[in-house]
């Protein structure tokens, strides 16, 4: 995130990396083992929903609006992502308040409930995803990315929070 932004990067494919960010950030925690003494795992996961709940509020107030305006006949697919982000929001929350459950040293029926609540929401997550790729593609895609970052690329945000 140091590096400055390539100047040809594009909305599409700015959105395509937090994206890709954010399934990588969930296939990890769907894979760890246990939470650990130190609530790794709780922590990590609350940062998860907390960052794409942040990325969805962004979309909703800003890139959304964008994209019917360049293509008001994705009015109709627009409302259905936003629905999704709600949707989506109540399956955040409900993994949120799973992991909080978790004991500090669960047993394997502990983990594997648990991985099946991120499971599903993986399964949500990359069905939005690739049908809000579809629709935003298609009429914002090739626009430059904005500078600063717009609230919706959680990347550098999600990097601080790593970091410091």
């Amino acid at each position: 995130m140091s590096a400055p932004a390539d100047p040809a990067e594009t909305l599409g494919r700015r959105l395509v990396a937090v994206h890709a960010e954010l399934r990588e950030t969930l296939r990890g925690l769907r894979a760890s083992s246990r939470p650990g003494a130190d609530g790794s795992l709780a922590a990590h996961c609350l940062t998860f929903c907390a960052t794409v709940d942040r990325h969805h509020q962004g979309e909703n107030g800003q890139l959304f609006a964008d994209v019917v305006a360049q293509e008001p006949g994705l009015a109709a697919a627009v409302d259905q992502l936003r629905h999704d982000h709600g949707l989506i929001g109540f399956l955040l929350r409900d993994v949120a308040t799973a992991v909080r459950a978790l004991p500090a040293t669960p047993d394997a029926q502990e983990l594997q409930r648990f991985r099946r609540t991120l499971d599903g929401l993986a399964a949500v997550l990359e069905a939005h995803f690739t049908s809000e790729e579809r629709a935003v593609l298609a009429a914002v895609g090739d626009r430059p990315a904005p500078t600063p970052p717009p609230p919706w690329d959680v990347r550098a945000v999600r990097q601080d929070d790593q970091h410091g």
